[in-house]
């Protein structure tokens, strides 16, 4: 059982690694279109995909943190949901 959670954890704690870069990745793109707004026609399509494998990445880390809390607690995020 241990050995099953430090796979899991290892894995969202990757995942969110991955995550975190991206969103600093998308932020230095905003930044230097902002400081050289001529940057906007050249990098606008990079920065399109790399907001959307941030999408990904996210919902990735949301369904690995719904895994875990389940573990946890024995309820999904989406079953505590559906209480409200």
């Amino acid at each position: 059982m241990d050995r099953d959670w430090s796979k899991q954890l290892s894995i969202l704690l990757g995942v969110c690694e991955e995550y975190q870069s991206s969103t600093v990745g998308m932020a230095n793109l905003r930044a230097a279109i902002r400081r050289e707004p001529c940057l906007e026609t050249v990098l606008q399509s990079p920065l399109t995909e790399m907001w959307k494998a941030n999408r990904s990445l996210r919902q990735e880390v949301l369904g690995l943190l719904d895994d875990v809390a389940g573990r946890i607690g024995g309820d999904t995020a989406s079953d505590l949901d559906s209480v409200g």
